[in-house]
């Protein structure tokens, strides 16, 4: 059976030149029946994985990007633990050299696609890193230019996930943030974030998503009083990014980086001021949770969050996230007296901010409220 499949991946190669899209349908499909096999350190010892290997490193060149992310899909259970490293040392060399052009857009990113499928999936099997070190250096250099060049928006994006996948391996991550690697890796996130249009919006957003997300992780785990200021300014950019995306996936580190990462008091600004000209209710609903997650680990918050919130929650969308928000500050304004200064600002007295909850409460519990809101009550109580 295995002879049968790989001499009809062999002619389906051969023949999948020619512009028939249902060659390239059956060269799919291979693939995806290849991704499906058990993996090469379970399988039969009579069984050669090699040929197969060859066969998804020669897709990985194709002009089809579903054929190219199939063929890493692929090669995931054809690699066993002890040739690994081989492997990624074979992806390693077929990288572009430094200073060249890049001859073949397609094959650079069927490499960075099969390199970061091996890192995600088998990672634990890596004995040694250097060759993981060895290939993100090679990789930044063919993908990011230092000469000014037009980088390319597919390539480039691959990258910064792959070394997102890899910075899961401690190892890995102690081995590369110390050293030089790191500013350029987030040198290359910025430049991505920063680049102008080259594709269509949503590639572009997907791989400003992935940018954030990598400087945000860069930035967290250089730990101490820099790693702090880092993340805190870092936030704080994000959180004004012309893409929704980013903002989004700034908003949702804040909930999930510790406490200790950035300066809470500085980040519960920037996201208080994002809230008040923010248009997506989406992101608008996660910067509410946000602001909830900090009221409720000490954060005070300001007496302009008030007003502010009575009049969103309204907004049936974001009524839930707004209550739940407003639950939070009831804790500190049932405890404090509400100064003058704080009336000029706009903050109602305590006793009127609890009628106005009351009354929220008592209209979204009811029964004829829906059962997301009625949930919405129950955390606002808590």
């Amino acid at each position: 059976a295995y002879a049968l499949l790989r001499r009809t991946i062999t002619f389906l190669l051969q023949s999948s030149k020619t512009e028939d899209d249902a060659l390239h349908s059956a060269v799919f499909a291979a693939l995806a029946l290849l991704s499906r096999l058990q993996p090469a350190d379970q399988a039969d010892a009579d069984v050669d994985p090699a040929p197969f290997v060859e066969l998804a490193f020669r897709c990985g060149a194709s002009r089809f990007m579903k054929e190219r992310e199939m063929a890493a899909q692929a090669l995931i259970p054809l690699v066993s633990s002890e040739r690994l490293s081989i492997v990624l040392e074979r992806l390693t060399h077929a990288l572009p050299a430094a200073g060249k052009p890049i001859a073949d857009y397609n094959a650079l990113h069927g490499n960075l696609l099969q390199m970061r499928m091996l890192l995600k999936r088998r990672i634990v099997g890596l004995t040694h890193t250097e060759p993981v070190r060895t290939y993100v250096e090679r990789a930044l250099a063919a993908c990011f230019p230092t000469d000014g060049a037009r980088h390319c928006f597919a390539t480039s994006g691959t990258l910064l996930r792959l070394i997102a996948a890899s910075l899961r391996c401690s190892t890995i991550a102690t081995q590369m943030l110390p050293a030089e690697l790191l500013s350029r890796v987030a040198a290359a996130a910025r430049t991505t974030l920063r680049a102008p249009p080259q594709c269509s919006p949503v590639m572009r957003s997907f791989h400003e998503q992935h940018a954030a997300s990598l400087c945000l992780k860069l930035a967290t785990a250089l730990g101490g009083k820099i790693g702090e200021e880092t993340t805190t300014t870092l936030l704080e950019s994000l959180l004004e990014h012309d893409s929704y995306e980013v903002r989004l996936a700034a908003i949702k580190s804040v909930a999930v980086l510790p406490r200790s990462a950035y300066d809470t008091a500085a980040v519960f600004v920037a996201l208080l001021k994002a809230l008040q000209v923010e248009t997506y209710h989406r992101c608008t609903q996660h910067l509410m949770s946000a602001l909830a997650g900090l009221v409720g680990h000490g954060t005070v918050p300001p007496p302009s969050l008030w007003p502010l919130l009575q009049s969103r929650a309204t907004e049936s969308a974001l009524r839930v996230p707004a209550l739940v928000l407003l639950g939070r500050c009831m804790g500190h304004a049932l405890g404090s007296t509400c100064t003058d200064a704080s009336k000029a600002d706009g903050c109602a007295p305590p006793e009127a901010q609890l009628s106005f909850f009351l009354d929220a409460l008592r209209k979204d519990a009811s029964p004829a409220a829906y059962v997301t809101h009625r949930f919405g009550a129950a955390q606002a109580v808590h």
